[in-house]
């Protein structure tokens, strides 16, 4: 067995050894679920609390008469509109939804509960209002439950919020978050399809997970809906039904980490504001007002505020926890079966002896140890053969190394997954590690893809047009690969910029005015950010992204290790005695 090959079953993170490895990995996702969801908007027109007596027994709870506010009676509608009274069905009706027994079950797993209860016979002119107040209540929340009923007997309304919440979702470059259809009528399969069309207009596309079987339940990579039946999910039991659920959309090594990495930073938001207490004021306003330009002392706080995020996540060992030896064990065992089988090395098949080995021992001095504890060389070109046998399920071996590949290299993108909501007046500027594409300019020439080097510190105040050099990726990269981006029509490119030999340009910029920057210009015929050259004059360059600083400061320094290189006559003795192996003076 693999487990016994690399972790002890007493090992305090993982769970106990009678666990099958399915249920192991689960619990380990639970976790992460655990730490992230902190909220949840319920959505129903009928709430209820069965256990409540009300004085009068009629099921209503009635406001005081208005008193006297020491400048007369209060009286007329306002008197009216005070003393009406709030509606609360009483009894156990199927379609009711006991909010006292919802409620404590969300706070039991310290989840917070937002009620929003529309009037199911209300003006029609209050609906704009009612959608608003759900949509306003729901949009940061990470899991959104409601009745599929909500008015009339139809699901017209529940389906216009679906429509509306997948919209605003869309808007936002996507939101992880569950969708619940809440229901106390029969459910199908029809159900699901009606709930699947709405968000699909609204820009959400789901397939379903079980398609053939009793689960009403798809997915998308960040949205999960699911339509549950009020008598057959007891309230007091959809919490912990819900999180089971949810972790559907964490069953990756990666997004289980990101899960409890933002669950650290969420659970100690607090703490970290306090960090930046007003006790310090003057302090950073003395240093924004001595700064120029005044964006590097809006850059230290930024980056002290990461720093403070960074040691949450460090303060709670999540990394070691999601990311280390216990979990990929779990990741392992769970996706055993479906291994592939037909992936061989020169050191054997990679099986799960194979795997539970480099869990254990790693690769070390380029070699690996077997399970008699041989060491045997473990070439580079054949290492890339873990990740074919590794990749199971819909994505491929080859789509896995280049998506990581550009999480890893790039902290922005124009055209690939690595976007984030932007606002609306937020534009790219030119600076070092900036990805530009050029089209090709004339018969042929080809498309070249270039990364400016030139030092972030020389990019800004710029009042005339500034020199910036770039270097250009390879046009005979000869099957080598340093980077990966997106172009524009959306295919991945792996690219090969040689540090060696480097291909190295210029091209002129005219700075913003405003900003003294060079900036990028929205083109809506495209959709994507132009930067247009002075020299050569109106070349235009379609921006990419841009690369993560130390991947870009890595670049640098292999390019000035290569430029500075010296030789110098010496001892040839005195320089074998300092490499492995020699004998020593």
């Amino acid at each position: 067995m693999l487990v016994e090959n690399v972790v002890p079953a007493s090992s305090p993170s993982s769970p106990g050894p009678s666990m099958d490895p399915g249920t192991r990995w689960l619990d380990h996702r639970l976790r992460a679920v655990r730490s992230f969801v902190k909220n949840v908007t319920v959505i129903d027109d009928r709430p209820a609390m069965p256990d409540f007596e009300d004085k009068a027994g009629q099921g209503q709870m009635a406001m005081d008469e208005p008193q006297d506010d020491g400048m007369g009676n209060l009286g007329g509608e306002a008197a009216e509109e005070l003393a009406a009274p709030i509606t609360i069905r009483l009894g156990d009706a199927s379609d009711d939804l006991d909010i006292r027994t919802i409620s404590n079950s969300f706070a039991d797993k310290g989840i917070a509960c937002a009620f929003v209860l529309p009037d199911p016979g209300g003006p029609e002119a209050e609906l704009p209002i009612v959608q608003q107040r759900i949509l306003n209540a729901s949009r940061l929340s990470d899991m959104v439950v409601f009745d599929w009923f909500l008015r009339d007997g139809n699901s017209v309304f529940a389906s216009d919020l679906l429509k509306e919440i997948a919209r605003l979702d869309s808007q936002d470059n996507g939101h992880l978050r569950l969708i619940c259809v809440y229901t106390g009528q029969s459910v199908d399969r029809g159900i699901l399809d009606d709930a699947k069309a709405a968000l699909r207009e609204g820009g959400i596309s789901l397939v379903d997970i079980d398609p053939t079987g009793s689960r009403l339940i798809s997915k998308s990579e960040r949205c999960l809906l699911i339509v549950l039946n009020k008598k057959e999910v007891l309230p007091a039991d959809l919490p912990e039904t819900l999180l089971k659920e949810f972790a559907t959309l964490a069953d990756g090594i990666l997004p289980t980490f990101a899960l409890a990495a933002l669950g650290s930073i969420r659970s100690n938001a607090h703490h970290m504001i306090t960090r930046f207490c007003s006790d310090m004021d003057s302090a950073y306003i003395a240093n924004h007002l001595i700064t120029y330009p005044k964006e590097d002392a809006e850059a230290i706080v930024s980056a002290l505020f990461v720093a403070e995020c960074q040691a949450a996540i460090e303060y709670e060992k999540i990394s070691e926890e999601f990311l280390g030896n216990n979990a990929v064990e779990h990741w392992l065992l769970d996706r055993k079966a479906p291994l592939k089988k037909d992936i061989t090395t020169k050191n054997g098949i990679v099986d799960a002896s194979f795997l539970a080995n480099l869990v254990k021992f790693g690769v070390k001095d380029n070699k690996i140890t077997n399970d008699q504890g041989t060491k045997k060389y473990f070439e580079e070109c054949e290492r890339i053969k873990l990740c074919d046998a590794l990749s199971v399920g819909t994505s491929s071996a080859q789509d896995a190394r280049r998506n990581f590949a550009r999480l890893v290299g790039l902290v922005r993108e124009s055209f690939g997954k690595n976007r984030h909501a932007i606002n609306e007046k937020w534009k790219p500027c030119l600076t070092t590690g900036t990805i530009l594409y050029s089209t090709a300019a004339g018969q042929g020439s080809e498309a070249r893809y270039f990364i400016c080097l030139t030092p972030a510190c020389s990019t800004v105040r710029l009042v005339e047009p500034k020199k910036f050099i770039f270097i250009a990726n390879s046009l005979e990269p000869k099957g080598l690969t340093s980077l990966v981006v997106t172009d524009p029509t959306g295919q991945d490119q792996p690219l090969f910029f040689d540090k060696k030999e480097p291909d190295l340009v210029t091209f002129i910029f005219s700075p913003d005015p405003s900003e003294q920057r060079v900036c990028g210009v929205f083109d809506d015929s495209i959709g994507a950010f132009k930067m247009i050259s002075t020299e050569p004059s109106g070349k235009e360059f379609l921006w990419i992204g841009d690369m993560r600083q130390e991947r870009v400061n890595k670049d640098l320094s292999d390019l000035i290790s290569n430029w500075v290189s010296i030789g110098i006559n010496d001892f040839e003795m005195l320089r074998l005695a300092g490499r492995r192996g020699a004998a020593p003076f």
